[in-house]
């Protein structure tokens, strides 16, 4: 094994620690305050979720209204 191949497996090793502490907190949140906040999907497309402030997680989509105000759109 090069030093390429064990560097990577190091930080595939931290990657996956670190994904597994993200997860235990946002599992022990309350998600008390959340925002609409634009992300970004797999594709790269923008997307609009409500999403915690304390730990980023996606609570839950935005209501078409919700959008709406969140943007300024008036009728």
């Amino acid at each position: 094994m090069d030093d390429a191949e064990a560097h990577m497996r190091d930080l595939q090793k931290q990657r996956k620690q670190i994904e597994n502490e993200i997860n235990d907190i946002q599992q022990s949140c309350k998600h008390e305050n959340v925002t609409i906040k634009p992300l970004h999907d797999e594709k790269g497309a923008t997307i609009v979720r409500w999403v915690c402030d304390t730990c980023q997680f996606i609570v839950r989509y935005p209501t078409e209204q919700e959008i709406r105000d969140w943007v300024g759109y008036e009728k």
